[in-house]
């Protein structure tokens, strides 16, 4: 990973700061879908299966925005992308992702809070 060099005029930071909103937020739906499969009566499996599938989506296109803006190796964007589909795993692969994110736009002068970044 090379250290992050950004202006304030750069156009990856938008991805990147939308990238990890959508990754903080599949990390959320990949927490609370156990959740909702175990203490929603009647439905809680179709509504937890349904919440894992658009966390699964969301992490899979934050993951794309945040490797495209910070330039990551492929090696890299491929082996979190397959982290995604192991339990637990993901939710590691998650929080690596949005370490390198926050670093990415504390670098470009972005303040950075559980929620995401804004300036």
């Amino acid at each position: 990973m090379k250290k992050p060099t950004v202006t304030p005029q750069d156009p990856k930071i938008e991805s990147v700061r939308v990238g990890q909103q959508l990754v903080l937020l599949a990390a959320f739906l990949i927490v609370i879908t156990p959740f909702i499969t175990k203490y929603v009566p009647g439905v809680g499996g179709f509504v937890g299966g349904l919440t894992a599938l658009i966390g699964l989506i969301m992490a899979i296109v934050g993951l794309v925005r945040v490797s495209k803006g910070i330039e990551t190796a492929v090696f890299f964007k491929v082996l979190t992308l397959l982290c995604m589909f192991v339990p637990f795993v993901n939710l590691i692969a998650l929080l690596v992702v949005n370490f390198y994110a926050t670093k990415f736009l504390r670098a470009a002068g972005y303040t950075v809070g559980l929620t995401g970044s804004h300036k």
